[in-house]
């Protein structure tokens, strides 16, 4: 009854007209959106608006919501979102959002004598397996307004969030459509990894930064920024890695921005 629920009101509210005030948040939340053509405009805003509806948008640290602030999220997670519009991260409940970096608890250190202490450690954003996303207004609001270097937080977290769709570990394998062979994409993937990993181990300077080569989950998440932030950059660079984003993402932003 709940899953009929939750149809209809999507049915209800993708039909409705994208108004003005819509348009403005979509266009101000994420530079991308004013470089597309009006009916690209028109089918993200109504994945937002599903978005905006169905999320819980938490406040923390001080941080005060706004529904601006809630838009530039949602029209930030559209653009991955475009060839998937029937897909809206369904597993993630909560986004909570701090007004900037925050403090997290960090492990727990045995330290002796049956004692321990946990530390604690910046951080600009997380994803877990079931959610929430935890994002912060300072890097929201960057990545929002131009190509910020090709950093983009809200594409990071929500592409851990994709990679986490078919497992309950970030692995670097998002749910590729049917038409790809997962084996083969994997392997490609891994190879760019160890590619990307050899040539700054041997000095040299490559697009995706220290922290995409940490994990196969973290090559993923930062290539994913690159791909809608600077997208020609990433294809010049690490052409093949473009590839694949593309044969998943299905969409060419070079075409647009």
């Amino acid at each position: 009854m709940f899953g009929f629920g939750k149809g209809w009101r999507r049915k209800r509210l993708l039909k409705q007209k994208a108004t003005t005030l819509e348009r403005d948040l979509a266009l101000n939340g994420a530079w991308q959106w004013s470089r597309v053509p009006r009916e690209v405009q028109d089918q993200a805003i109504a994945w937002m608006r599903i978005f905006r509806e169905e999320k819980n948008f938490e406040g923390c640290g001080g941080f005060k919501l706004t529904e601006a602030s809630k838009w530039n999220v949602a029209s930030q997670a559209a653009m991955m979102m475009l060839s998937y519009s029937h897909w809206y991260f369904d597993n993630i409940k909560s986004v909570l959002i701090y007004p900037e970096t925050y403090v997290a608890p960090g492990p727990v250190k045995e330290i002796g004598s049956g004692l321990s202490i946990q530390g604690e450690s910046y951080r600009e954003g997380e994803a877990w397996y079931g959610g929430p996303v935890i994002l912060n207004w300072k890097d929201i609001s960057l990545s929002g307004r131009d190509s910020n270097l090709g950093h983009q937080l809200t594409v990071h977290e929500f592409a851990h969030q994709l990679d986490m769709w078919n497992s309950r570990s970030a692995d670097g394998i998002p749910p590729l459509p049917a038409a790809i062979d997962v084996q083969r994409w994997q392997s490609r993937f891994q190879a760019e990894f160890e590619v990307a990993r050899h040539y700054v181990e041997n000095g040299h300077q490559i697009l995706i930064n220290s922290y995409g080569l940490t994990s196969l989950a973290e090559f993923f998440a930062v290539a994913s920024e690159l791909y809608f932030q600077v997208p020609r950059d990433l294809a010049e660079y690490h052409p093949n890695v473009f590839a694949l984003l593309l044969d998943f993402y299905q969409v060419d932003w070079r075409q647009w921005l």
